[in-house]
């Protein structure tokens, strides 16, 4: 579905006069939710020359996300996340440049970096024709998140908790579906 089918949908459900924007908005917050309750994993390779101990990770990675990292047989956990003691390999990542490093600087061979995807773009109202970054058999959530909050901006309280239960439930359901083994 793209963001002009969702919000047709949404409209279906609970009539209303709000703009485009708003809903455009609204579903920003639905697309931030879902990636915050629904841990989808993503890998990254980043190349590791054995001199450097500072490299480039993907744009959509956050420290809070990674699951592991793994350099040949070394396993490198958080500073920020994990209890680490002197004797442990552990990583930061600065946010703002998008990089990683490694302590101590690890041998040559490619960084296997495990994390959970987010939704990063956010929609803007001139492309209605973007869809959900989330796989497609989710997208029908955000037509329940959507219309969670048109009915909660109606004040229409009764409509809201209907479709605020079938979205919590399906989210869940979702959240579920990529549980960390």
């Amino acid at each position: 579905m793209n963001l002009q089918n969702i919000i047709d949908e949404a409209d279906i459900r609970v009539p209303n006069a709000f703009s485009v924007d708003q809903k455009v908005d609204w579903l920003n917050e639905v697309n931030y939710e879902f990636f915050d309750v629904v841990k989808i994993p993503k890998v990254a390779t980043v190349a590791v020359d054995g001199v450097a101990s500072q490299f480039t990770v993907p744009t959509d990675l956050r420290e809070k996300n990674v699951r592991k990292v793994v350099i040949g047989s070394n396993y490198y956990r958080s500073m920020v996340f994990e209890d680490i003691t002197a004797a442990f390999n552990y990583f930061t990542i600065n946010e703002t440049t998008n990089k990683i490093d490694f302590f101590p600087k690890p041998p040559a061979g490619n960084a296997v970096i495990v994390y959970d995807q987010m939704g990063t773009a956010p929609f803007v109202s001139t492309t209605l024709t973007a869809s959900p970054v989330a796989p497609t058999e989710y997208h029908w959530l955000y037509v329940l998140g959507l219309a969670v909050r048109i009915a909660k901006s109606m004040n229409d309280v009764a409509l809201a908790n209907n479709y605020e239960n079938d979205y919590k439930n399906n989210l869940s359901i979702a959240q579920q579906n990529f549980l960390r083994g």
